[in-house]
């Protein structure tokens, strides 16, 4: 088993032991800001025991994570250029974290957002698999690599595992992290901000 999927696996069985022992469910956001989808999860003391980034903003209510192509996500004004080239090989990839000191939906007044609820079995399994993206150090800390796309107080870039192309996008990692939370979503395919968004509204519809 690879490093990744244990760090994955122990981080979900921790999750699951630290939780309240009473069922409980958490409201869940997903961001569409029209070629990108990111995913906005409440800040509460189980996620700050287990994410180290999270101790950078102490103020957050709640932190809303997105993954992409090192280059293109970093820079201060992407051209199309860079659009069109990230795709076409692989590429390093970064996380970004934003930190939310307000309702989601007021912080992006402007976009898509769709809310649903996960039991804690199901937000553990969604918090492995961002936290299991994040290149670790020996210590377990994320590796930073600059401000934020909102400025060094509220958002940072991180080191990502995997790497970014045509068949693997910001939204298929979306996709994929949502499936890990046990919902019905097929990540293979998933390219576009339009397409995971209606794909993850199909799925909640079945539960």
């Amino acid at each position: 088993m690879r490093f990744a999927q244990q760090l994955f696996l122990i981080l979900t069985i921790t999750l699951c032991a630290i939780a309240p022992a009473h069922a409980g469910e958490r409201t869940v956001y997903l961001v569409n800001v029209g070629w990108h989808v990111g995913i906005a999860i409440p800040v509460d003391g189980t996620l700050r025991r287990a994410l180290p980034e999270a101790a950078a903003f102490p103020d957050a209510a709640f932190l809303e994570i997105g993954w992409g192509d090192e280059t293109f996500y970093r820079a201060k004004e992407p051209s199309t250029f860079m659009a069109l080239k990230a795709p076409l090989s692989p590429t390093p990839a970064v996380v970004h974290l934003y930190a939310l000191d307000r309702p989601v939906k007021a912080a992006f007044e402007r976009s898509e957002v769709l809310a649903f609820t996960l039991d804690d079995s199901r937000f553990a399994a969604l918090f492995g698999y961002i936290h299991a993206s994040f290149q670790r150090d020996v210590a377990g800390h994320g590796q930073p690599t600059g401000p934020g796309i909102y400025g060094a107080s509220s958002s940072r870039f991180y080191k990502a595992t995997g790497e970014f192309h045509l068949l693997r996008t910001c939204n298929t990692w979306v996709a994929e992290a949502l499936a890990a939370a046990g919902l019905d979503i097929d990540p293979d395919g998933i390219i576009t901000a339009d397409g995971l968004m209606a794909e993850a509204r199909t799925a909640l519809a079945r539960r």
